[in-house]
């Protein structure tokens, strides 16, 4: 089974979660970057939770990967505003998925994912999701593998 993991990553904490993954799961990395690098200095999360909030896209760089060439799909966000950034929702719009299996993990400081992962839903359509994990920014500045390890145990389970 091919597999794939996508994600975008601000403060490196979603990059934590998707390394391990990738590990685990000897999968591709897809790692979704900015063309221009627009969440930076004081402020940066008023802005960027702003533009989440009101679901915003953003111009991306060419990916490497195409996802409809997998079989399993990992894809990874930070949570801002309670939503997707909008570099995933860019890549999400641009590269459609059809019939893919798909797992969703997030990072956060402290929000829940639910509105997160409802809105990842929505631009996938028919796919089917096998698993759900959200990890706050503590665990994954400590490591987060026992977390990570279990989830990818139950969804192959």
């Amino acid at each position: 089974m091919k597999k794939l993991v996508v994600y975008f990553s601000q403060t490196g904490n979603t990059k934590r979660v998707a390394e391990i993954i990738a590990k685990e799961e000897k999968a591709d990395v897809e790692e979704i970057k900015e063309v221009k690098k627009r969440y930076t200095g004081f402020g940066w999360m008023i802005t960027a939770g702003a533009a989440a909030a009101r679901k915003k896209k953003s111009e991306i760089r060419e990916v490497e990967y195409d996802p409809n060439d997998y079989d399993l799909i990992y894809i990874g966000t930070p949570v801002w505003a309670g939503k997707m950034v909008p570099a995933l929702r860019t890549y999400l719009n641009e590269n459609k998925m059809n019939e893919k299996k798909i797992a969703l993990f997030s990072t956060s400081g402290g929000g829940k994912p639910g509105g997160t992962f409802e809105s990842i839903k929505e631009l996938v359509g028919d796919c089917k999701i096998v698993g759900e994990l959200a990890v706050r920014d503590k665990e994954a500045k400590k490591g987060a593998e026992e977390k990570v390890k279990d989830w990818l145990a139950g969804i192959k389970a």
